[in-house]
């Protein structure tokens, strides 16, 4: 997060799952002459204050993270701390510390406030009501061919005999008297 994303004095916004970045500038620090000064960012929450990272620049070592944010931070040379792959716990007050090598200490302090990402949300609450929608239908169609089994399991089994509709009959006589042939319909 460039840092323009600095809002009000000393605040930091990310996002869950974003990086952050979390500006310092060291370059007035302390003493000027000497060795480069020691660097220690930690974190203080409700929960206490935590280490997250100290680093001597000009070192040539690599910087020592604590396990909690191992693979997480990126820490530059003038002080400022990348934190990668943001988490809603990662709220809270982050503390700069530089101490040169005669124990002169300066620090800075920033507040990081982290937040889901809304719109996520609404697709996964999407996701679920399309998923709870077919099971919904799936179920009803199940429970239509249950049904419809056990219509005609039912029917088969108590002998009944479909009625169809009888067709007529005719009966053919003729009168010898008349010359006319009469019919009649026999039920």
């Amino acid at each position: 997060m460039p840092l323009e994303s600095l809002g009000e004095e000393g605040c930091v916004w990310g996002e869950v799952t974003e990086s952050v970045l979390l500006p310092a500038d060291i370059s007035d620090d302390v003493s000027s002459s000497g060795p480069s000064p020691l660097l220690s960012w930690r974190v203080v929450t409700a929960t206490g204050s935590h280490p997250i990272v100290s680093w001597r620049p000009e070192s040539g070592s690599a910087p020592n993270v604590s396990s909690a944010y191992q693979g997480r931070v990126t820490m530059h040379h003038n002080g400022s701390l990348t934190l990668s792959h943001l988490r809603l716990n990662d709220n809270g007050y982050y503390v700069l510390t530089a101490t040169d090598a005669l124990g002169n200490t300066r620090e800075e302090g920033l507040l990081l406030q982290v937040s889901e990402v809304r719109y996520e949300d609404l697709q996964y609450l999407a996701v679920f009501l399309l998923v709870l929608f077919a099971v919904m239908v799936s179920m009803w169609l199940l429970y239509s061919h249950v049904l419809a089994w056990k219509r005609k399991r039912h029917s088969s089994s108590s002998g009944t005999v479909t009625l169809t509709t009888p067709q007529p009959t005719w009966r053919y006589y003729s009168n010898h008297d008349n010359p006319t042939t009469e019919m009649e319909m026999l039920q």
